[in-house]
């Protein structure tokens, strides 16, 4: 389950870790905004996120994909770490997506690799919520951005 913490009218939900492609562009935050102070990546309107239709967005120099899970949002590297399969493409069911390419099953809410060819979790960001805007926070730690080539499809 994630970690929720409430602010006033925002939601700072820590997630354990298709669609249209946004910009991971900053984006003015009004003072009192508990994401002012941190690195918080403005990506998207709460509303933009829909069930089992995986959101693309851009945030600390990562592909993120943003899912909804009963009416929470998480964010995943979009990318497979088996062999780079494009998550945010992948077939969404509850709290599980299927990468595209190769069939590596893992937890929306927390990255867990399930089941398939990958060995290893895929990669959570944080994801905040305030006033129907979404943030991506920091990659966890010891996380490094990908190459460039590995970005690309």
């Amino acid at each position: 389950m994630a970690e929720t913490q409430q602010f006033g009218s925002a939601t700072r939900r820590a997630s354990g870790r298709g669609g249209e492609q946004r910009s991971g562009v900053e984006r003015e935050r009004g003072v009192g905004s508990p994401f002012v102070a941190d690195d918080w990546v403005y990506v998207a309107e709460e509303s933009d996120v829909t069930d089992r239709e995986p959101l693309a967005v851009q945030a600390h120099g990562y592909p993120i994909a943003l899912f909804r899970v009963d009416d929470e949002l998480f964010a995943l590297w979009s990318r497979c770490p088996h062999a780079g399969g494009p998550l945010n493409e992948g077939y969404q069911k509850d709290d599980v997506v299927v990468c595209p390419w190769h069939g590596s099953m893992f937890r929306i809410s927390t990255g867990e690799r399930l089941d398939g060819p990958s060995p290893v979790d895929a990669t959570a960001f944080p994801v905040g919520v305030d006033d129907g805007h979404v943030f991506i926070g920091p990659p966890p730690q010891g996380i490094e951005p990908p190459p460039p080539s590995f970005l690309q499809l």
